[in-house]
């Protein structure tokens, strides 16, 4: 995780200019990207654009590292089952589940270290995933922002985002965490039933608040999923 500073920006609008291309998300104009730019300079303790980038090196030594252990444990459930062989008994079920699932594992990390290579070797070591901008009221952070790279999606780089600011959010005593920005439509054809199930997983609070306030969604109706952190 890295927080950008307002010099660095056109690397979030970038993630978000990915993201428009290929889902039902509105381009963030020029004029509003120099906006929240502005609002970084001038407020730069409340508003955060954090960023998930990939160590590769680093995300393949973990590879190792695991697959190592996973190896050991194959191996040495290979032996057991080789004296009791000889013994002329047969391995239990609990340690040939552990055996096929230690396996299972080993193979996904194998092909998680490929594909880690591949884009090592294509876009370098330390790769850019995905980056949101936040904003800190008084009372709640309001997620304003978000997108990802789709070639990078299986690295679940925004969840390590959300994850960095719910933490932030709890350690300076901000109780609600708004996710912010749905049509208020709940069945599986809407535009947003993607970006509906995503929020949904943080298990918070749909409210409607109707005021003088108009969204490009919908005439004097916002919608935000909240979250307490």
């Amino acid at each position: 995780m890295r927080f950008l500073e307002a010099d660095e920006f056109h690397i979030l609008n970038d993630i978000l200019s990915h993201t428009a291309d290929r889902s039902e998300m509105q381009e963030i104009s020029n004029h509003a990207m120099a906006f929240y730019q502005g609002m970084k300079r001038v407020e730069p303790e409340n508003v955060f654009a954090p960023v998930a980038v990939l160590n590769c090196d680093d995300y393949l030594a973990g590879i190792a590292a695991e697959s190592a252990e996973l190896s050991a444990t194959i191996a040495r459930i290979d032996e057991q089952e080789k004296a009791l062989a000889g013994e002329g008994k047969n391995l239990a079920k609990k340690q040939r589940t552990a055996r096929n699932e230690a396996q299972e594992r080993l193979n996904v990390l194998g092909r998680r270290a490929a594909e880690t290579r591949e884009h090592r070797d294509r876009a370098g070591n330390e790769i850019v995933l995905a980056g949101s901008l936040f904003i800190a009221c008084p009372n709640e952070l309001v997620y304003l922002l978000s997108g990802s790279y789709r070639e990078y999606q299986s690295y679940y780089g925004i969840y390590l985002v959300h994850r960095a600011m719910l933490e932030w959010a709890s350690a300076n005593g901000i109780d609600r965490y708004n996710t912010f920005g749905i049509t208020g439509i709940f069945t599986d054809d809407a535009s947003d039933a993607g970006v509906l199930h995503f929020k949904r997983q943080f298990k918070g609070d749909v409210e409607e608040l109707v005021g003088t306030w108009e969204t490009p969604v919908r005439p004097r109706l916002a919608k935000a999923l909240s979250a307490i952190g």
